[in-house]
This record gives structure tokens, sequence and C-alpha cells, in this order.
């Protein structure tokens, strides 16, 4: 049963009461700002490149009752090349408030290069207050004449974040209206906020080999009443498992771990123990954090596989160009006469010998997901690349050919390769996969032949029919 507050109280919670619904306005406070940035600056809305979600409860100063409890959960994701949205809701309950916003938010992503762009993000929905009545011993007082036991506010944020390599730079607005909720009649006065309300980040990520170290500062400004400087350090190891702390002005010290389970689950814990006259009678606070993974693929390494992919095209249109006779010219090499037929002959063995420069994509699936028959393209290999050795796997040649391979995807695992093998005959393809072990790349192909002209026809076959825009040629020369 709850003991009703004493009148004597009043004053002081009434006033502990204002102060909680402006800052009931702004997003709240967690420890593990790198597990879910997020949270706290819109910009930073599906910043890793998949879609996910993410839960986070903090509960503070355990043995004391009604003391304060927050809740945050929200869902991202990217929805185009530079678009993302999300949507967040929290909860804070600090003593006769609860507080609840719910907001979306849009996301764009201006890009220079590859890890370095610069990120909008703009959220914006509602708020509810309620006041708990039931714990006051008088509600009628006078001074309770202006409180409203439920009201709604008006909710928005704004941010953005400059990323370059491992450096990474934010800055956000966390209430961009100020509505004062405290009662129906304020709550039809919205204004612009004045801004008081700031939030600031910076880091950056230290590679040193399986351990990566990321020091971050963070900044908040609350109503230019509070102004909180706070250094966070966390330490990844293997990408599997982080631990870290932090120490945030005027609140003391936190310490926090965490456990990546293959990328798709992510748990923390973060404990903060108390500082100043209450360390006597209460607990430290507990917060935990859960992300999960919702989507396979990974929208940056996509955009990169695909410029990838396009180089190695202009790679291959480039030589083909060099190496294809001009439409003016009608006379054949058998037709020239001896010495042109000679240096046409040089000409040609230089074209089969002429690699092409193309850097792998790793991971990255160029699979056939255009609309077209596959049986159309008549890409199967006229010219079967002998299987030399293959004592781990008869679907994968250890050594292979010289020539010139129409490569649809690279992978760095024999799994992934053997899958995109398996759709690829689905579709009435003849694929193959070949080994390469100086870069240990593993190379699904599906025409094969010593004629490099031939390889280029089949290319521009497959590109005019709308199918395998990743498609690219690796030609493969004597060392």
């Amino acid at each position: 049963m709850k003991r009703p507050l004493p009148t004597c109280s009043l004053l002081f919670i009434l006033t502990l009461l204002v102060c909680q619904v402006a800052y009931g306005q702004n997003p709240p406070v967690f420890s593990q700002f790198f597990a879910n940035p997020y949270q706290f600056n819109p910009s930073y809305v599906a910043n890793n490149g998949y879609a996910e979600a993410n839960l986070f409860y903090r509960r503070q100063w355990l043995g004391v009752d009604n003391t304060p409890t927050v809740g945050a959960v929200n869902i991202q994701a990217p929805v185009g090349r530079n678009v993302s949205l999300g949507l967040t809701a929290y909860n804070d309950k600090s003593i006769l408030l609860s507080s609840t916003s719910v907001l979306a938010t849009f996301g764009y992503r201006i890009r220079f290069a590859q890890a370095h762009n610069l990120n909008f993000g703009l959220s914006g929905g509602v708020g509810f207050n309620s006041f708990d009545y039931s714990s006051l011993e008088n509600t009628n007082d006078p001074a309770l004449a202006n409180v409203s036991q439920n009201n709604t506010f008006v909710n928005g944020q704004f941010g953005f974040n400059y990323q370059f390599k491992n450096f990474n730079i934010g800055f956000a607005l966390p209430r961009l209206f100020d509505s004062k909720p405290n009662s129906a009649q304020s709550f039809n006065e919205v204004k612009t906020s004045k801004f008081d309300n700031r939030f600031g980040s910076a880091s950056y990520t230290f590679n040193l080999g399986a351990v990566k170290v990321c020091p971050y500062v963070i900044y908040r400004s609350i109503d230019q009443t509070q102004h909180q400087w706070e250094g966070l350090l966390q330490v990844t190891i293997k990408d599997v498992i982080w631990i870290g702390g932090s120490y945030r002005d005027g609140y003391g010290a936190t310490g926090f771990i965490g456990l990546n389970l293959k990328g798709l689950l992510r748990i923390g814990y973060a404990y903060e123990r108390p500082t100043g006259d209450i360390k006597s009678v209460a607990g430290g606070t507990h917060e935990i954090y859960m992300g999960a993974r919702l989507s396979r693929n990974n929208r940056e390494e996509s955009i990169f596989a695909e410029k990838e992919v396009q180089d190695s095209v202009k790679a291959a249109t480039a030589v083909a160009k060099k190496t294809t006779p001009s439409s003016k010219d009608t006379t054949t090499a058998a037709e020239a006469p001896p010495a042109k037929q000679d240096k046409a002959k040089r000409k040609n063995q230089e074209a089969i010998n002429q690699p092409v420069t193309q850097q792998p994509i790793t991971e990255v699936q160029q699979d056939a997901n255009k609309t077209g028959e596959a049986t159309k393209t008549t890409a199967t290999p006229q010219e079967q690349a002998p299987a030399q050795k293959a004592p781990a796997d008869e679907q994968i040649a250890e050594e292979h050919a010289l020539g010139h391979y129409l490569i649809l995807g690279v992978y760095q695992q024999a799994e992934n390769a053997k899958k995109q093998l398996s759709k690829l005959r689905e579709k009435g393809l003849n694929p193959a996969i070949l080994y390469q072990s100086e870069k240990n790349y593993y190379y699904v192909y599906i025409y094969y032949s010593t004629n490099r002209q031939e390889v280029i026809d089949k290319w521009k076959i497959i590109r005019r029919q709308n199918q395998y825009f990743g498609a690219w040629i690796y030609t493969a020369v004597e060392k």
C-alpha cells in the first residue's frame, strides 16, 4: 500500500515536478551511449548500416522507494542509399511524474567517400505526462490548481554528425519545442525552444589488431541550468566483448561490460555508483542494454561493393575498347599482308594476357535479383577450366587454367560461394568456383575462355539483358 506524502513536502515536490516536466521533454540519460547513439542524437539513425532494434532500462538508487526509472526502445532501418527511418519511444518515471514520448525520425546521409560522410536527423512526435495524485495527502491544496493530472506536449529533435574514417563528432538539439506542459492552457502556447538544451559528442577509434580502443567526450546542457561533461572509454576485444567506464561530472563513475553474439545480438550492463549524501542510504544505479540486428545485408558494405564492381566494369570496358578492332577497319588478320599479320597476332596475344585490375568484393553476393530469363544469356562455359586439385571439396578448383573468367561473385568463405553456386544452377546456368590462393578468395564464374573477346561478348550480353550488373572479368596470367 502506498503511503501518501505529507503536505509539508508538497512545495518541494512541486518544485521538483516542474523541473522533471521540463527534463521529461529531453531524451533520457543512459550510460551506454556507444551502444546506440541514435537514442541521443537522431542523425545516428541506422548508423551501422543494418536494420536493428534496441532496448534500454535504467533503475536509479536501488533500496529507495519511488526512485527514477527509465526505459527506451527504438527500431531503425536504412530504406535507401542515403535515407534512414527510425521510431523511438521512452518512458521516464520520477517520484510523482511519469513522462512518455514517441517520435518518428527521418535521417539523410551526404557521402563524400567511403567512411567519410555527413549525416542529418530530424525527429517529431508527442509526449504524455501523468501526475500521480494518489501519493499526495491533500489533493485540494491550491498549489495544485494549475497542475493537470494528464497532459500532452509536442516533442521534436534535430541533430547532425560528421564522420571521417575513425573520427566522429555529433551535435543535437534534444528539444525543439518549448510547450511547458504543466497545464492544458500552457500546452496551447507551443513555441520554438531557445535551444537551451544541447547535446554534443566526439569520438575516435584506435584499431590495435584484435583490440579497438575508443575514447568519447560527451557534453549536455539542460535549460542553461545544468552543464555536464562526461568522459568515456570503451575497449572492444575481437568484436565480441566490450568493457570500459566513464566519469560524469556531478554524478560520479560508471563501469560497463557487454557481449556481441555473432553480430546478431548485443547485451550490455552498466553500474553507476551513487555520490553525495544519497550514497549512505541508497544502492547503485543499474542499467541493462539489449540490441538485435533485424537485417542480413549491410547497406554500407553493399554500396562499397557496388562501387568496386563499377570500377571493375569500367576497367573491363576500357580494355575491350583497346582490344576490339575499329568498325572502319574491314581487313581481317588473315587477309592482311604478312607484316600486318604478325602485328595483329602480337596485338591479339597482348589482349589475351592483359589482366584486369579488380579489388575483390568480400562477402557481398552479386546475385541475380533482376528480371529476365537466365537461360537467354547462353553464358555456359565452352572451355571448362580444369580442377587440377581439390582435396577439400570437389566443387572448388584450387588451381585454375590461364585465361579469362566471367565472375559473378567473390567471397572470403567457401560456404557463401557454394550458396551462390546453387542459386545460379537453379536458374539454369552452369557455374563453377575457382580459388585464388594469393588473396584467399573464392571466385564464382559462369564462363571461361582463353579468348578474351569471347568473354567480353558474353559480358555485354548479360549486361544488355539487365542481369548480373555486378559481373566482371578476371584474367589469370602466367607468373
